[in-house]
């Protein structure tokens, strides 16, 4: 779908998809040579503190889950991670777009009583990703799962704090640290892939080039400064002017007298 995208061939009424942006983006990561592109993507994101998303080493394998059928949620993406020391990572991909969460939680309706569209999206999710069925699903060993963490990918222009933690306030998993819960933007994938410029294959140029055309195209593309050469300006020579014939202190030459009382009885005048 990303030369659709690019070439204009995708219905109007598909243009603001979210499934089909994450398609042609993730989806054409999914088929590059090496996970490290996507590794210094998904570390770009960070939480509430401030902190960037880190990994130990880097990834060797990476397998792509796009909307799986979890428990009571869909996720865009989930993937499953492998680094050189055997480590294993469960990391998911909420994304937005023009949109915000699918559903909020509905405190007016008991917990147990609550069907999915009365609970937040993003704590549904996070449960789900906890789940042994959510392992098995990713063929993923629990013994070797180092982090299972939620990435919200959205298009918004600053942290959304409150949108966070307000999910983080229902998700059903006590004690769940805010801080697991990771914020990345379409704009900064956009900067981490022009930061690119040692690629390992001739493929992967072309595949990140239209990535980055494709976001460009949407008007995801970070500010990277003016553009174009700038002509010198001369400086400019103003003179300001007043005939003093055209000032006069005459109105100024009578001043009434008041009458004040200051601290005491005696009235003076000034």
């Amino acid at each position: 779908m990303l030369t659709a995208e690019l070439k204009g061939k995708v219905p109007s009424k598909l243009a603001n998809s979210e499934d089909l942006l994450m398609s042609s983006v993730f989806g054409s990561l999914k088929y590059l040579s090496s996970p490290s592109y996507l590794q210094a993507i998904l570390q770009s994101s960070f939480n509430t503190n401030g902190a960037n998303l880190k990994f130990n080493t880097a990834f060797t394998e990476c397998n792509f889950e796009f909307w799986p059928r979890l428990i009571n949620s869909e996720p865009d993406l989930l993937l499953h991670l492998k680094d050189a020391e055997e480590e294993e990572y469960i990391i998911c991909i909420e994304a937005k777009y023009l949109s915000g969460k699918s559903s909020e939680e509905d405190t007016t309706v008991e917990i147990d009583e609550r069907q999915n569209h009365q609970r937040d999206q993003l704590a549904r999710e996070i449960e789900d990703i906890h789940t042994d069925s959510c392992l098995n699903l990713m063929h993923a060993d629990k013994r070797n799962i180092k982090r299972t963490l939620l990435i919200y990918l959205t298009n918004d222009t600053a942290f959304p704090f409150d949108s966070i933690k307000t999910s983080t306030q229902h998700i059903q998993i006590k004690n769940y640290p805010i801080t697991e819960i990771f914020w990345l933007t379409w704009r900064g994938i956009y900067t981490i892939l022009n930061e690119i410029t040692n690629y390992k294959t001739f493929q992967d140029r072309i595949l990140l080039n239209d990535i980055k055309l494709l976001l460009e195209k949407k008007g995801l593309k970070s500010f990277d400064g003016f553009l174009g050469k700038f002509k010198q300006v001369s400086p400019l020579k103003l003179t300001y002017y007043t005939s003093t014939e055209n000032i006069s202190w005459a109105a100024l030459s009578k001043v009434e007298s008041i009458q004040w009382n200051y601290g005491g009885t005696k009235i003076g005048n000034k």
